[in-house]
C-alpha cells in the first residue's frame, strides 16, 4: 500500500498534468491572437504605408484606427473569453481532484472505506467565485480581457506616434502579448493553488464529520524558490479548520494570504494529518520521496539560502508590523 507521501505525489502530478494541459491551450490562443494580429496589421501596411512607416495621422483617417480596433477585438476578444473559460475549468477541477482524491487518501491511510459522496454544485461553485482582493474569478479574467485588448491597442497607437515599421510594430505587440500571457499564466497556476487548497479543507471537513480524527499540515515546496513566509510555514500542523500562524498574519491555507505577493505562484499545499501518526516521508523536487524534513531542517546544510531564508522572514514580518517571529 502506497504511503500518504506518495499518495499526495500521485494526486500533485495528477493536477500539474492537468495544469500544464490548460496552460498550453491559453499560450496557443496567444499565439493565434498575435497571428491574427499581425496579419491586420501587415494589411493596412500594405494599403497605407508610406517608404515602410504608418502613421497615427494616416490612420485615424476615415476611423481606420477605430474599425481597426474594432476588428482586432471582434477577432481577438472570443480568443480572450475562452482564455477565461479555461482558467475556470482548471479551478474546478483543482478543487473537486483535492476534494476526492484526498478523500480517497485518507481512507487508503486509514485502511477504511470512507463514503466521501458527491460534492454540492453550489460548493464548487462559491469556492470558484470567492472574490481574492475583491473580485470573483470571472470579474478578474474580464478584467484581463478588456486590458489586454486595450494594450494591444495601445501598442498599435504608440508604434504608429514612433512611426514604426511594420516589423518593428509587430516586434512591439509581440513583447506585449508575451507579458499579458505572462500574466494569465500567473492567475491560472495562483487559481490552482487557491482552489485546491479550499478542496483539501472541504476533503479534511468531510473526514471529520465521517469520525475521522483529522489535523492538516503545511507543505512547501523545499527549493531555493519558496518564499521564506511560506517556508517557515512547512511542517506546521494544525487542527482543521484552524489557522495557521505566519510571519505576516494568520492563514487558512495556500493562497489564501490575501496579499498578492504572498499568495502569487505559490506552489505549498496541504498535506492531511490522522491524529496520532506523524509524517515519515514526504516528496521533493528531483530528489522523490525522501525521509520526512522539515524546510527549516533541509535548509541547514545551506549556508547561503540559510541566511536568504532569515533575512526574507525578518523583512516580511516588519513590512507586516510583527515584531519577532518564532524559530
Amino acid at each position: 500500500m502506497p504511503t500518504l507521501a506518495e499518495t499526495d505525489a500521485q494526486i500533485q502530478r495528477r493536477i500539474a498534468r492537468v495544469l500544464g494541459r490548460t496552460e498550453r491551450a491559453i499560450l496557443d490562443n496567444y499565439r493565434l491572437a498575435l497571428n491574427t494580429t499581425r496579419v491586420e496589421l501587415s494589411k493596412l501596411y500594405e494599403r497605407f504605408s508610406v517608404k515602410g512607416e504608418l502613421t497615427l495621422a494616416e490612420m485615424t483617417k476615415f476611423n481606420r484606427l477605430s474599425n481597426l480596433s474594432r476588428d482586432i477585438a471582434g477577432q481577438l476578444g472570443p480568443m480572450f473569453v475562452e482564455n477565461g473559460v479555461f482558467t475556470r475549468a482548471m479551478a474546478t477541477v483543482a478543487y473537486e481532484q483535492a476534494y476526492y482524491q484526498y478523500g480517497w487518501a485518507v481512507s487508503q491511510d486509514i485502511g477504511v472505506a470512507l463514503e466521501w459522496g458527491l460534492i454540492p454544485t453550489d460548493a464548487v461553485r462559491a469556492a470558484v467565485r470567492n472574490p481574492v482582493g475583491g473580485l470573483t474569478l470571472p470579474q478578474r479574467t474580464l478584467r484581463q480581457r478588456q486590458q489586454a485588448l486595450a494594450g494591444i491597442n495601445n501598442s498599435i497607437r504608440q508604434g504608429l506616434i514612433q512611426g514604426d515599421s511594420f516589423p518593428t510594430m509587430a516586434r512591439r505587440v509581440k513583447g506585449f502579448l508575451e507579458e499579458d500571457a505572462a500574466r494569465a499564466m500567473r492567475i491560472v497556476r495562483t487559481e490552482t493553488t487557491r482552489l485546491m487548497a479550499e478542496g483539501q479543507m472541504a476533503s479534511f471537513e468531510r473526514a471529520e464529520e465521517l469520525g475521522v480524527e483529522m489535523q492538516q499540515s503545511w507543505n512547501a515546496a523545499l527549493d531555493a524558490f519558496t518564499r521564506p513566509t511560506h517556508a517557515d510555514l512547512d511542517g506546521q500542523v494544525v487542527n482543521v479548520g484552524d489557522l495557521f500562524d505566519s510571519a505576516v498574519g494568520p492563514v487558512a491555507a495556500p493562497g489564501h494570504f490575501g496579499i498578492a505577493e504572498e499568495d502569487v505562484n505559490c506552489r505549498c499545499v496541504l498535506v492531511p494529518v490522522v491524529s496520532g501518526m506523524s509524517a515519515e516521508n514526504r516528496r521533493i523536487r528531483d530528489e522523490g520521496v525522501v525521509p520526512y524534513t522539515t524546510y527549516r531542517e533541509w535548509v541547514q546544510g545551506k549556508p547561503e539560502l540559510l541566511k536568504q531564508f532569515d533575512k526574507g522572514l525578518s523583512n516580511a514580518a516588519k513590512k507586516a508590523g510583527i515584531a519577532s517571529v518564532g524559530t
